[in-house]
Order: structure tokens, then sequence, then C-alpha cells
């Protein structure tokens, strides 16, 4: 194991695991050509997910494990033919790749602030402990 596979966060293929598509959304024409799907693809990945692809472990075309950062090219799959990943050539492309894919980051979680989630939480124990069998008295009701 070299320095380059354990370097980071630990994303060398000790520590691989599959890739976490928070969510994934196909737009435009969807055509099965020898059963590869072509179209605009849209990925969001879970933030770690991301951080191991800029970081140069994924192949950005088969989203697979990479053995070290930025290999020459893809080297995940083997198919039995003696040769290794899809090809993309990651070391040359990855940074152009992401420059021209890369969207935006996403919020995925609560539109609530920490603050507002606490006082939900509050009013939310304070309706639990309401009892609407209760009477109010106010001044000048008689009392019966």
């Amino acid at each position: 194991m070299g320095g380059r596979e354990t370097m980071g966060e630990g994303f060398g293929m000790r520590n691989a695991r599959p890739v976490i598509f928070e969510d994934v959304t196909i737009t435009g024409d969807v055509s099965l050509e020898a059963g590869i799907e072509r179209g605009d693809l849209e990925v969001t990945l879970a933030p770690g997910d991301f951080d191991r692809l800029k970081a140069g472990y994924l192949c950005p075309r088969c989203w697979e494990q990479q053995p070290e950062a930025f290999p020459e090219k893809c080297q995940a799959l083997d198919f039995g033919d003696g040769e290794r990943g899809c090809g993309f050539p990651i070391r040359r492309q990855l940074t152009e790749w992401l420059q021209q894919n890369h969207v935006a980051d996403k919020w995925i979680g609560p539109s609530t602030s920490d603050y507002e989630e606490i006082e939900i939480l509050r009013e939310h124990r304070a309706r639990k402990k309401h009892n609407p069998d209760a009477q109010i008295w106010l001044p000048g009701d008689p009392f019966g």
C-alpha cells in the first residue's frame, strides 16, 4: 500500500465502497444503444463521494473506485479481456470534466434553521402537555 492510496480521507481501494447517489435525474431523450443509456444525466452524490471524485479516486464515467488517485485511465473494472476499466482518461480529463459538469452544491436536508427546528420541537412538546379538558377561569367567572 503506497502513500497515494491512503492519502486524504482514506479513499484508496482498502476503503472502497459503492457510490451513493442521493438523486438521479435523466432528462432529454433516452435510448438504449447496445445496453447503454444515452441522455442528460444529473446525479447528486453524497458529500463524501463528491470528495472522492474531486480527489481522483472515482471515475466519472462508470462511477467505480480507483486503486490510486488520478490514474492515467480508469482501472476499476475487469471485463476479462485483459483490459481494466472503462477507459476514461482520469488524469488528463477529470478536472475539465468537473468544470463542465459540476453544476452546484445541493443541500439535502431540512429547509429550516437549527433555531426554527428547536422552536418547532418546543411547540410540539407544549401541545402534547396541553389538556383540552382543562378550563380557563377568568376573573369574575363564577366558580361552580
